[in-house]
């Protein structure tokens, strides 16, 4: 398969658990890419002050980014004390079939943390 080359337009939605805290003003950025080490980087998803990320909640975000072949690889990244426990983050990247990754558990902080089933494509 070909490398696309461009930006294309992504969509990502995250849920939050409703375990997690009751919100979060930590900041949280996201990464994804493809097999062909290809990414899509986002410094900062979040605003404190929009009330993103509360507990028992779905979020949806449009992201533009180079384009990609089939999303195999996603992490979130996260500083500060609160916390967050995101239960489902699902990728789309148009033209190809959504991926949902399971986390269910506590993002740590100032890691990435996520998935890579890159090998599994």
């Amino acid at each position: 398969m070909t490398r696309p080359t461009g930006t294309c337009n992504y969509k990502v939605i995250i849920e939050t658990s409703c375990r997690s805290p009751q919100y979060t003003t930590d900041r949280i950025s996201i990464s994804f890419g493809d097999a062909h080490g290809s990414e899509v980087f986002i410094p900062r998803l979040d605003d404190p002050r929009a009330g993103r990320f509360e507990q028992c909640t779905m979020v949806s975000f449009d992201i533009v980014g180079q384009c990609l072949n089939d999303i195999c690889k996603l992490y979130l990244h996260r500083v500060g004390s609160n916390g967050w426990i995101p239960t489902t983050v699902t990728a789309y990247n148009y033209g190809y079939p959504p991926v949902k990754f399971y986390y269910n558990t506590y993002v740590p902080e100032n890691v990435d943390y996520g998935f890579n089933h890159c090998n599994e494509v």
